[in-house]
């Protein structure tokens, strides 16, 4: 099903304009490999389903893969062409016709206005993506930067299911011998007009080109199947670098957090829009570090698999992270979204975003005590929601077979908690919400099974103070730490370990929970290290110690 899937999409992209018995061949393959499936929404790069079509290659004939080579080779033929006002591009066009684009040239230049315009946009986005980001740009088949890129304008529409393309980047499967890796030179495909998509007009060519201009540059960045999802989460993350404004991979979200509860990080197959939504990685990583981080892995890419790359990378100075902690850092920032986006914190943008669906059955009434086998897929987050825990001391146990790659957070609508290991029991504490959120980890590629373990703590002393999280990461928790049963009328004093006086936590006379959000007498934040808390008064004399750590 998915080989036909995919072939009948490269009928409407690429074979449309070819020889009549180049399709007959490939139809007649379709007829014997399933059906196709439709979306209803428009493909966001028909580049998506030539990489699918390469994770199938062995499988397909020797004929068919020459007929897909020769097809490769012939470009699009139009009426006109033009260089983009830098050289770097070549646009085709029709003005007549089925691929025509719009006729108005309200300039009197003699070339349609629509044309203008994308000679202006391919040069910036030229610009940036390899002159400012730094990427490599696309190579000939001689190994060299191309001197000119072709971007042929057309109706991008499959006969047989209606879809519409954005647009398609065309390798030709013909490999570059003297670059190290597999890599091919290739073009581009793009909409005549973008007329009925959710992204009109300019605004679609705008990303548009973004997007598959930086899949002809991944083109050359040894070409791998294993890779491909990061394909797309890339272009994605690229084209709303560059134009922020239009916001086109919405559209993929509701999709993407209705599914991503313990779902694989790494899925790409042909009837999921999930790599588009996934996109939201690369804008943590970027907003996390800086854009040279997105850079710094495709650079690795050449070299190993994105997973390798990205868990080298974050592992060098000056991120010194790892693949378990960025993979446990996404599910929290996935997690404060909509309703639940806390201002300052995690996406620009998160407040306009949906919210993680919790499945059905991983929302749990809790009742004194929980004990289950929970599955955990390779690479993912899951989301356990607990019902009836407002004000409760848990201890929580995740148990698993062997030294899994993995650990949880504990999340609620006030606070968040660093990450903690599995294999070890936690006291956790449930405030201002009858509802508790512990998110799994699991960094490994394969599956596992863990039993999850929750009770009520025995052996927690309800009436002493109790600071949460402690210690706090600042880097992935924000600055808050809480303190839990401080009674109304007395001080709350935090000192550092030399004594000296750095902070007044006031309370409000009667609540018993006070926050500190690391800020000094002076209203700067703390630095890292090991602090000393005193409550006096209101019959209560009592010293502790909490850790901040980066």
């Amino acid at each position: 099903m998915k080989l036909r899937f995919i072939i009948a999409l490269l009928i409407s992209i690429h074979f449309l304009s070819v020889r009549a018995g180049v399709k007959n061949l490939i139809r007649s393959f379709i007829t014997d490999h399933g059906q196709v499936i439709k979306s209803d929404l428009p493909i966001k790069s028909g580049t998506r389903y030539l990489l699918l079509m390469l994770q199938q290659w062995d499988q397909l004939s020797v004929e068919l893969k020459a007929q897909y080579r020769t097809a490769a080779m012939q470009q699009p033929v139009r009426e006109k062409a033009m260089s983009t006002p830098s050289g770097k591009f070549v646009l085709h066009w029709d003005e007549n016709g089925v691929h025509a684009v719009p006729s108005e040239d309200i300039s009197g230049n003699g070339i349609p206005d629509y044309i203008d315009s994308a000679a202006v946009i391919f040069d910036n986005v030229w610009e940036i993506e390899v002159n400012q980001l730094g990427f490599q740009a696309p190579l000939n088949e001689d190994g060299n930067t191309v001197t000119s890129y072709h971007v042929y304008f057309g109706l991008l529409k499959d006969p047989i299911s209606g879809w519409e393309y954005y647009g398609l980047t065309v390798p030709s499967l013909i490999d570059i011998p003297s670059v190290p890796g597999i890599n091919y030179p290739s073009y581009m495909e793009v909409h005549k007009d973008f007329a009925g998509f959710p992204s009109e007009g300019l605004e679609g060519l705008k990303v548009t080109a973004a997007h598959e201009f930086h899949h002809a540059i991944q083109f050359c960045y040894n070409v791998r199947p294993t890779d491909y999802f990061f394909f797309e989460m890339t272009s994605t993350w690229i084209e709303n670098f560059i134009f922020p404004e239009i916001k086109d991979y919405y559209q993929y979200l509701p999709y993407f957090f209705y599914s991503v509860s313990n779902t694989r990080f790494d899925l790409y197959n042909a009837t999921t829009l999930f790599p588009y939504g996934n996109t939201l990685y690369v804008q943590m990583l970027e907003k996390q570090y800086s854009t040279n981080i997105v850079q710094e892995i495709w650079e690795r890419i050449k070299i190993e698999p994105t997973l390798n790359a990205i868990n080298t990378v974050l592992s060098s100075t000056p991120y010194n992270r790892t693949w378990l902690e960025s993979l446990s850092d996404y599910g929290l920032w996935l997690y404060y979204t909509g309703s639940r986006a806390i201002p300052g914190e995690f996406f620009n943008d998160a407040v306009e975003f949906p919210q993680v669906r919790i499945r059905s059955e991983d929302k749990i009434n809790f009742n004194q005590k929980y004990h289950e086998e929970v599955y955990l897929a390779g690479l993912t987050n899951r989301y356990f929601e607990l019902y009836g825990t407002n004000s409760l001391i848990l201890e929580v146990f995740i148990a698993a077979m062997g030294s899994p790659t993995g650990g949880f957070r504990h999340l609620s609508s006030s606070s968040y908690s660093s990450f903690y290991p599995l294999n070890v029991p936690i006291v956790l504490h449930s405030i201002g919400s009858d509802t508790t959120v512990l998110v799994l980890c699991n960094a490994e590629d394969q599956d596992n099974l863990n039993t999850l373990d929750i009770k009520i703590a025995a052996d927690v002393d309800l009436t002493s103070v109790y600071a949460y999280p402690n210690p706090v990461d600042v880097t992935s928790q924000g600055r808050n730490i809480r303190f839990l049963n401080v009674p109304p009328a007395a001080q709350l004093i935090i000192y550092n370990t030399t004594g000296k006086r750095v902070a007044d936590i006031p309370g409000d006379g009667n609540s018993f929970l006070r926050t500190w959000d690391l800020s000094n007498t002076m209203g700067e934040v703390v630095a890292s290290g090991v602090y000393i808390f005193y409550i006096q008064g209101d019959g209560v004399t009592q010293s502790g110690k909490l850790s901040i750590v980066r």
